[in-house]
């Protein structure tokens, strides 16, 4: 019996959601390799659910800018990010959940609104998928579906409503392997308001349960108070 793509997609994507822990290894930028969102490695449990990354940012750029690397953790609606190394000084961050995480990939699949196997590629099983965000949003577990469609207007507003052409690979064991989703660029009348086309990318490999121990924290910012501090416009 031959089976369709999107439902070998839905199959791989709740054995991965079952399975839970993963390192993975995310990007943020452009196909020609160059970051403008950021891109790092982790670990997640999503039993939690819980994160622990370490992202590259590459800050303010057109004003000379510096390359930052900064460990971060995740859980309930809290970002925790470090800020500082010498004191350590971690922040925790008001988020919207796991749609603002680097692992958000992995839910943009429930937004599948067509599939096509590539024949040349059967023994890496990729599939070319075209995503609908909306219906991502729609179809996304309980409580997991706003967390969604909040992250992706966050970061890309509008993009609720679009759609965008992607690549899954599943694993030999059945897993979602690797996600690559070409997102539309936003234009504005305001050049600083534009977004130009981006490449997101998601790389999942399974690994066993370990605990993460969150870091403690006495300053609590909101999203626009962290990037305000960050580009140095805070108080």
């Amino acid at each position: 019996m031959t089976i369709d793509p999107i439902s070998k997609i839905q199959t791989a994507l709740e054995k991965t959601l079952k399975h839970g822990t993963f390192n993975f290894d995310w990007f943020v930028g452009t196909r020609e390799g160059v970051s403008i969102g950021g891109s790092g490695t982790g670990y997640m449990d999503l039993a939690v659910p819980a994160i622990a990354t370490s992202m590259v940012l590459d800050v303010l750029p057109d004003k000379g800018g510096d390359i930052v690397t900064m460990p971060s953790f995740y859980s309930g609606t809290s970002i925790y990010q470090r800020v500082n190394d010498d004191p350590v000084e971690w922040v925790e961050i008001d988020v919207h959940g796991l749609g603002v995480t680097p692992v958000a990939p992995l839910y943009w699949l429930y937004g599948i609104a067509d599939a096509t196997t590539r024949p040349a590629d059967t023994a890496t099983r990729s599939i070319d998928v075209d995503i609908d965000f909306a219906k991502a949003v729609r179809d996304s577990p309980p409580g997991i579906g706003s967390s969604i469609g909040e992250g992706i207007e966050e970061s890309h507003p509008g993009l609720s409503h679009e759609r965008a052409h992607g690549k899954v690979v599943l694993s030999p064991d059945g897993y979602i392997s690797t996600i690559e989703v070409d997102v539309p660029g936003v234009a504005s009348f305001d050049p600083g308001l534009a977004l130009p086309p981006r490449l997101v990318t998601l790389d999942l490999r399974p690994t066993t349960r370990r605990p993460i121990e969150l870091p403690a924290t006495n300053v609590h910012l909101s999203v626009q108070q962290f990037i305000d501090t960050l580009l140095g416009d805070g108080d």
